[in-house]
């Protein structure tokens, strides 16, 4: 079993646009969370809180890819690896849902001394060969 060799409080910034067929949308969270490094790799885990609904949220980032996983009514788990087309699976209302995660930019910088960092993805969502979604997160954390 892994052990949390360290972990530290830090506040998150996350922008999150999602542009589909109907629309563009734009969230934008600010919250506390924690940086912390287990094993080989880091996390960052925070609450997000939407209309009174809280989501907790993981990022784990490793040396070539990053991970979100988000755990709430609609669960998904999207790994980015840039260029890559990764299979993944979303839990939603209306049932399982077979998806491909197509990174098309990613660019991370942690300082891991500093417990800071930032995070931008840029990102598709497919069904199938049908682009369903075009993602983009910006992600910054800092103590």
């Amino acid at each position: 079993m892994n052990k949390i060799k360290q972990k530290n409080n830090v506040q998150v910034k996350l922008k999150t646009t999602i542009i589909q067929p109907e629309g563009r949308e734009e969230f934008e969270f600010s919250e506390p969370g924690q940086f912390i490094q287990m094993g080989g790799a880091y996390y960052l885990r925070y609450t997000e809180i939407q209309d009174g609904i809280e989501t907790p949220v993981t990022f784990k980032f490793m040396d070539q890819s990053v991970v979100l996983t988000r755990h709430s009514d609609n669960r998904a788990r999207f790994e980015f690896q840039l260029g890559k087309s990764i299979a993944t699976h979303y839990q939603s209302a209306y049932g399982m849902m077979n998806l491909s995660v197509v990174t098309k930019k990613m660019v991370l910088n942690l300082n891991e001394n500093e417990n800071n960092g930032e995070l931008w993805v840029d990102y598709e969502l497919k069904s199938v060969d049908n682009v369903i979604g075009k993602y983009q997160i910006r992600l910054q954390f800092f103590n």
